[in-house]
């Protein structure tokens, strides 16, 4: 991508030591056309870290020229040429991505997480997320949220990787952050995880079922059994015919010992044409296992073969390339590291994921 000429390669270091300055600018009273230009940088479609990207690469520039010519920095002159820039820039397609600090530091932090789980334990990874969360959500908030004319427009979950042309990495691994919490018996933080999670993103193009499943889940492991069941029925209520929530909501009544209760709930939403359909991979999966404690084989292994149809499908369509303009593609089998990943298929070959069967603690 162009960068207008603002910055040159050498320096897109030294702009983001100026995002502090920034953020400060846009607060201020002292300088109302900073945050004139931020308001005005979103209305052309940049994110709020592409409008303080310009401002910051403007800002340096100045500080630079000042420096250079031995002055003080010349306010009047700043404000010129950000009025200047903010009238060249039409689209945000040519604003260079700067990568911050603290985005490098959320990326180890993140991964340090994910890879402590099996070696420290539970317990370390979720103190560890614990501390690092806050910093995550004030820079989603601060960085890549847009302002609209019809309000505040957020970020889909798993854009934040290509928004920041990756220099942020993390956000494939939220939804493992709920096993680790679970996992630690920290419900009460995973509840409120969960529903961070829910109101931070936008949900038009992405499936929030596993944090909304996780949040029912926590409460009942948490000894709310009253407050879980409610949890389901209101989601079922707003959403009849998610077969996620009908899932959830039958392995609640499964593992309470009601099989008959779970069947009937089950039996009442499963789809009459049986199309092989992700969505319908836990509802499948579950049915399978309810027929088969109540005895009857052939259902039982009828719904596991589908529910299995299901994730096979999904792991074909990630692991075929996406213009491979081959006719004679073949799907091959996914190669997976030894270490299993949260939403991973379980090995136990329920066609759950891994998370929500054997990597559940005490299963």
């Amino acid at each position: 991508m162009g960068n207008y000429g603002i910055v040159k390669e050498d320096n897109v270091k030294q702009v983001s030591v100026f995002y502090n300055d920034v953020n400060k600018q846009i607060l201020s009273k002292e300088m109302p056309f900073v945050s004139e230009v931020f308001y005005s940088l979103q209305k052309k479609g940049c994110y709020r870290k592409q409008a303080k990207t310009v401002i910051a690469q403007v800002y340096a520039t100045e500080k630079q020229l000042a420096e250079k010519e031995g002055r003080d920095f010349d306010v009047k002159k700043y404000e010129s040429a950000l009025k200047q820039k903010n009238r060249l820039i039409i689209t945000p397609d040519r604003i260079r991505n700067v990568t911050l600090d603290i985005e490098v530091e959320l990326n180890a932090a993140f991964e340090d997480i994910a890879d402590s789980e099996m070696d420290e334990g539970y317990e370390y990874c979720a103190e560890k997320l614990l501390a690092i969360w806050p910093r995550a959500k004030k820079y989603i908030i601060d960085y890549l949220y847009r302002d609209t004319v019809a309000g505040v427009e957020k970020p889909e979950i798993y854009d934040l990787a290509v928004m920041t042309e990756y220099s942020l990495t993390f956000d494939a691994l939220l939804p493992d952050m709920a096993m680790i919490l679970h996992n630690a018996d920290r419900y009460e933080e995973e509840i409120s995880y969960c529903k961070d999670i829910l109101e931070l993103f936008s949900w038009e193009r992405n499936d929030p079922n596993e944090f909304k499943d996780d949040i029912g889940m926590a409460l009942r492991d948490g000894g709310d059994r009253e407050a879980a069941v409610k949890w389901y029925e209101d989601w079922l209520s707003k959403e009849p015919d998610n077969g996620d929530c009908v899932n959830g909501y039958a392995f609640l009544l499964q593992i309470e010992g009601k099989i008959d209760e779970a069947l009937r709930l089950v039996e009442a939403h499963l789809p009459e044409t049986e199309p092989i359909d992700l969505k319908y991979g836990n509802l499948y999966s579950r049915a399978g296992e309810l027929y088969a404690e109540t005895g009857n084989a052939k259902l039982a292994e009828h719904y596991r073969k589908l529910g299995s149809k299901c994730y096979d499908i999904d792991e074909i369509e990630l692991s075929k390339p996406a213009m491979s303009g081959d006719e004679d593609w073949k799907p091959k089998p996914l190669v997976k590291d030894k270490k299993i990943y949260p939403n991973d298929p379980c090995p136990c070959g329920s066609g759950k994921k891994y998370k929500k069967c054997c990597g559940r603690k005490g299963l």
